[in-house]
């Protein structure tokens, strides 16, 4: 097996995980109050007084505008990224010298880093709350960036080492 899979392996999986946690955690934003922290996702903000916590569901009610728009980008990039996965776990397993498998990771790689970056940049761009003074984003919404990262370099990795001869 050469570095060039082997490396596109270790970015793929690592795409995986952190974008797997950033669709699911709730902690895309936080911001602190003197009485209050309120932090949310994708999916879920929550409240907290530090003694009691209550979360409300982003996906029922009155949701329109801008979170349907990066919830569907989300699940989008989630579905193209357990599709890469699995694409490279056949790839490196079972049918290495299958040239449209290649082909295919690197397709499903890019439209991964895509997704995932249209999602982060509608949220970004539409999460501040204007009654909060300090409202920053959270760990989850850097774990989508380095999914984004990663999986660019998976596809560039790939078509390298097509270049290569590898």
């Amino acid at each position: 097996m050469d570095v060039y899979t082997v490396i596109s392996f270790v970015t793929t999986f690592v795409s995986f995980i952190t974008y797997t946690v950033s669709f699911s955690a709730p902690f895309w934003y936080y911001t602190d109050l003197d009485t209050q922290e309120i932090y949310g996702g994708m999916w879920q903000t929550c409240v907290s007084n530090y003694i009691t916590k209550t979360c409300s569901n982003n996906v029922l009610g009155s949701n329109t505008g801008w979170r349907p728009a990066y919830q569907s980008f989300g699940c989008l990039a989630l579905i193209c990224v357990i599709l890469n996965l699995s694409l490279m776990i056949i790839y490196v397993f079972k049918w290495r010298h299958k040239e449209w498998l290649r082909f295919a990771i690197i397709i499903t790689s890019f439209a991964t880093a895509v997704m995932s970056f249209i999602c982060v940049s509608i949220f970004a761009a539409k999460f501040r709350n204007p009654d909060y003074k300090t409202e920053d984003l959270s760990f989850c919404f850097y774990l989508a960036i380095i999914a984004i990262l990663t999986s660019m370099c998976t596809g560039v990795i790939l078509v390298v080492g097509k270049l290569k001869g590898h």
